[in-house]
């Protein structure tokens, strides 16, 4: 009956509607706007608004050393259209940080990625991060520090190094060190593989979501790849990210179409792959030489050459005087 049924809305409107048991209600949802209501279809009264921290955009919080796969990763996620907060380590007494807020926040940010050199302080911060909705990106040897041991996929075993040369085949992670994951925890799910080795694991922890990475050092396959290596580094870390992100979170990306990529490393040069070299200023000169050569008069040109045999038969003569 109507009586035992409750109807979901938030500020744009009515949501759906979902039956009533004894042990609740259940029901999926795409990005809510504002405060979630719930109550009764027949009787607003009992509806209640439902604390619901969430960012306003999928914003992401990379944390970790200062290191060529930071820097690679923020620059990646940022090119794509990720707001991105971060906050990387130089040395005991230096970090640098970017962003508002270097600190896991449910109300801010929707995914956190965590890189070897994450000091114990932010990593305290995760659990509850992650049970209360947040995603959890664990990158190549941080997966051993002690403290993420409750949220990880699996056991990060010893690194195995990648094949010298292959970041530029067209199998371009076999060329990038693996901290291969072994012994998948209850829930788990292997995601990728390699050479009969886990590389890519995911899990669900509470209300969120894990996904553990054990590629070390995918900077080297955006820098030392083939022509296309840029684009398709960054199209899987999208994707990674895209299975943490939250449904109550919006992804406020730039949509990529992989036929128009305007990202290129080198837009000059694409726009002359594509277009061809300029040649209006080229052809311009010419006409205007030809155009200068046409109105001179024949005796002048006569003239003129004239001119020039007698000047190289001086010229030798002198030579040989010489």
């Amino acid at each position: 009956s109507d009586s035992m049924m409750a109807a979901l809305s938030d500020a744009a409107g009515a949501i759906d509607s979902t039956p009533l048991s004894k042990s609740g209600m259940a029901s999926r949802t795409g990005p809510v706007q504002g405060a979630l209501r719930v109550g009764t279809r027949t009787s607003t009264a009992a509806a209640s608004p439902l604390s619901a921290s969430v960012p306003a955009v999928a914003r992401v919080l990379v944390l970790g050393d200062a290191t060529w796969e930071s820097r690679f990763l923020i620059a990646t996620f940022e090119e794509d259209g990720w707001p991105v907060d971060a906050a990387v380590t130089l040395s005991p007494k230096v970090r640098i940080t970017q962003g508002a807020a270097t600190l896991p926040s449910r109300g801010r940010h929707s995914v956190v990625v965590v890189l070897p050199g994450t000091p114990s302080s932010t990593i305290a911060a995760l659990p509850a991060f992650v049970r209360s909705g947040g995603g959890l990106v664990i990158v190549g040897r941080a997966a051993r520090i002690g403290a993420l041991a409750s949220l990880r996929a699996g056991t990060p075993g010893a690194t195995v190094d990648g094949e010298v040369g292959a970041e530029a085949s067209d199998a371009a992670r076999h060329g990038l060190d693996l901290v291969p994951i072994s012994s998948l925890v209850a829930g788990a799910i292997s995601l990728e593989s390699r050479d009969g080795k886990i590389a890519v694991a995911a899990r669900r922890v509470g209300a969120g979501r894990v996904v553990q990475v054990g590629y070390d050092n995918s900077w080297l396959w955006r820098m030392a790849g083939n022509d296309d290596a840029p684009v398709m580094h960054r199209r899987w870390w999208t994707a990674l990210l895209s299975g943490v992100v939250p449904m109550s979170a919006p992804v406020s990306r730039i949509a990529l179409d992989p036929a128009h990529d305007t990202l290129d490393a080198a837009p000059i040069a694409a726009l002359a792959r594509d277009l061809g070299l300029p040649t209006v200023q080229a052809q311009g000169t010419a006409i205007r030489s030809q155009s200068f050569i046409e109105h001179l008069d024949a005796q002048w040109l006569l003239a003129l050459a004239v001119l020039s045999l007698v000047a190289s038969w001086t010229l030798r003569r002198w030579r040989g005087l010489a």
